[in-house]
């Protein structure tokens, strides 16, 4: 008997004995390339995350105490198991461990486990296979899978990975692939998920979908399916996204991504950049409040270059000739959107413009007021008026001029923005240029977009002339 069959009589023995009475058949019985026995008394692990990783890690030990790390499984070899099938990619091991042998007539069964540690998260997902079928032409592609949904804390972000999503693939040579599939939860309260019905949800974490495969752990880049959201401090504007990237590669950005002036602060190298992680957003719409336009579908603006990661959000974007006088509807009322732009750095603004003109009902085509929106600190937008000295009115052919407490206003209800004024002044009242009828003098003079479109508290002439005649 030669050595080589020697061996696979001892491989055979050691099998018999680990059966316990049980139905024994032998490797060469079952036609297998490298059999061997597990001296593995540990218990098998039970349905846990926890217990499968501690489990993986004793296994783990005795592979590196007993150095079985291996490159790939060959016919010319036997082995003992536990072995570590070892391989290392862009400077990262990869090592599915093998154990727990079980043979029959058409060859064995084995049991594979592995680790992965995703970037930036401080806890390792552990995945398995019970059922691994090795013949004699070795082990074809195979599968490991988690045992249940995961979620990982990644800065900035939870990674919510699905069990049926996530694998990693391998065969005789040792890892191959992995992929990860679920969901990328924002932790930024900025970020505000619009429901499908439009109406936005602050109760609720933006939460994007996500399908990636790699080999790299450390060159990974996945794209985003991200839902409609709003920003808070940006009041009823909805964004929409195109291309979105989710960066964990330290070799690269998401093409055509760029970064603004302040974002790497101190003594960070920009050459450095590459080591950034994130999401960016390449492409993405800011739909206006359908009540600013008189068009039902609203208004829409296209801009470029979000940035999203552990620090806030970054991003700016300006538009100016927005919506014209005669395009604009505010509850009736004509009005203007001459600029509009925000700057956010790191969640923090550093500029918003939301800036036009108004036209109250009873003025002249040419005149107007000039608005400019301010957010305060609940998020909401409200609007400082300027208020002119006089104003032509197309009311009973008048010049109005108004008092300093004279005030135009646009209040917001629900989804609904309304404006109103509240006027005090005097009104010259003129048949034509060389005929004037007389001097009046009004208070709380009330117009508004919602009924009564027009009233008013005090009216009265204070000399008592009407058109040079004395009247009571």
């Amino acid at each position: 008997m030669n050595s080589k069959n020697f061996s696979w009589l001892l491989i055979t023995l050691f099998f018999a004995l680990k059966l316990n009475g049980a139905e024994t058949i032998s490797p060469f019985e079952a036609g297998l390339p490298a059999i061997c026995y597990s001296e593995n008394d540990f218990p098998e692990h039970d349905t846990s995350e926890m217990d499968l990783n501690q489990y993986i890690d004793m296994l783990k030990r005795v592979v590196e105490e007993n150095n079985r790390y291996v490159g790939f499984l060959s016919a010319d070899r036997i082995y003992q198991l536990p072995i570590g099938l070892h391989k290392n990619i862009g400077g990262v091991d990869f090592t599915i461990v093998l154990d727990n042998l079980r043979i029959d007539a058409g060859g064995g069964w084995i049991s594979a486990y592995m680790t992965i540690e995703l970037p930036g998260a401080n806890e390792r997902v552990g995945l398995y296979a019970d059922n691994v079928r090795i013949t004699k032409n070795g082990i074809q592609t195979a599968q490991l899978k988690m045992i249940q949904d995961r979620a990982l804390d990644i800065g900035g972000f939870t990674l919510k990975l699905k069990q049926d999503e996530t694998l990693v693939q391998w065969n005789c040579n040792g890892y191959e692939s992995t992929t990860i599939g679920g969901e990328l939860i924002f932790n930024n309260e900025l970020l505000i998920p619009v429901l499908p019905d439009g109406t936005p949800e602050p109760s609720l974490p933006l939460v994007g979908e996500f399908l990636v495969s790699f080999e790299d752990l450390n060159n990974i880049m996945a794209g985003i399916d991200l839902p409609d959201f709003q920003i808070s401090g940006l009041p009823d504007m909805t964004f929409s996204t195109g291309e979105t990237m989710l960066d964990m590669s330290d070799f690269d950005n998401p093409e055509n991504q760029s970064f603004p002036d302040g974002f790497f602060e101190g003594s960070y190298n920009t050459d450095m950049a590459n080591l950034w992680r994130g999401v960016y957003i390449h492409s993405f719409s800011v739909q206006l409040p359908e009540q600013f336009s008189n068009s039902a579908e609203g208004l829409t603006l296209g801009a470029e270059g979000l940035i999203i990661d552990n620090n806030g959000i970054t991003g700016n974007l300006f538009a100016a000739n927005i919506i014209g006088l005669e395009q604009g509807d505010l509850g009736g009322w004509q009005f203007s959107l001459d600029e509009l732009g925000f700057s956010l750095m790191k969640n923090n603004f550093n500029s918003f413009q939301f800036a036009g003109q108004i036209r109250l009902p009873i003025a002249q085509e040419d005149q107007t007021f000039g608005y400019e929106g301010i957010v305060g600190d609940s998020g909401d937008m409200t609007f400082a008026i300027e208020t002119l000295e006089t104003m032509q009115a197309d009311l009973w052919a008048a010049q109005l001029t108004l008092a300093q407490n004279s005030s135009v206003q646009i209040e917001k209800e629900g989804h609904e923005y309304t404006p109103s004024a509240r006027l005090h002044g005097g009104m010259t009242v003129a048949l034509s240029d060389e005929v004037e009828l007389a001097e009046f003098v009004f208070e709380d003079l009330v117009i508004s977009s919602r009924e009564p479109h027009l009233t008013i508290g005090h009216f009265g002439m204070p000399n008592g002339v009407l058109a040079g005649f004395p009247v009571n």
